[in-house]
């Protein structure tokens, strides 16, 4: 989640939170009332989205990392299958041909690669167990292949839910925001009288922020030329 929406989320709550510990009796006529049940509305399903919003980021980083790994095994068996063809290849002419390495490593191009080592394995299998490969090896590429796919398909289902997400919790803090908007100019005309609670209201209004290390925030050193 961006820290912006972190620190709107945590500003949101602090208002609701005033809100609740400093009950305020608002003017008859006064939208004072129903703005502060609308915002209390909004934070709860804030919160219940940043939550989701944070599983399903956990759940498309683990998905990441399979479609990474699955991609690994996949390149390991196609370059195994690879330089066992190009041994072979003095005592059968073209099958190194048919066998050439893997160049990149994009899904895409090594989903197709591996698919037609398929094709062109299987009827030299006997050939290639000759050379000591695993009988099933060509089994075992099917389900190398397989296992990417599935992982591409997982990945790309966990970012759709996720981006979806983002849009609503997105939409729910442009609701939040347009209430406080609202609620401000109330707040601060009955607040008016009372200095002590009125800076409390502003500094729980307060946006904060962004934290920005020392470190970072130091101009850089100019360059000092070294001496003659």
């Amino acid at each position: 989640m961006k820290d912006l929406n972190v620190r709107r989320i945590e500003m949101c709550a602090r208002v609701v939170g005033f809100m609740g510990s400093n009950p305020i009796t608002f003017s008859t006529g006064s939208p004072g009332p129903q703005l502060v049940k609308a915002l209390e509305d909004a934070v709860t399903n804030i919160k219940r989205l940043a939550t989701i919003h944070t599983s399903e980021l956990a759940t498309a980083r683990a998905s990441s990392a399979a479609r990474l790994a699955a991609n690994k095994a996949l390149i390991e068996a196609v370059g195994r299958i690879s330089r066992c063809a190009q041994g072979m290849a003095p005592s059968l002419p073209g099958v190194g041909d048919k066998f050439r390495p893997l160049t990149g490593s994009g899904d895409s191009k090594l989903l197709t690669q591996a698919k037609a080592y398929v094709v062109e394995a299987t009827p030299l299998r006997d050939e290639f167990v000759k050379f000591e490969m695993a009988p099933k090896f060509v089994d075992n590429l099917n389900a190398k292949i397989e296992a990417l796919e599935r992982a591409i398909g997982q990945r790309a289902v966990c970012k759709g839910a996720h981006v979806a997400t983002s849009g609503r919790l997105n939409a729910a803090m442009k609701i939040a925001l347009g209430i406080l908007v609202q609620l401000d100019p109330i707040m601060e005309n009955k607040l008016s009288g009372d200095p002590h609670e009125l800076s409390r209201w502003k500094t729980a209004r307060r946006l904060e922020r962004a934290w920005v290390s020392k470190q970072a925030a130091l101009p850089a050193k100019p360059d000092v030329p070294a001496a003659a």
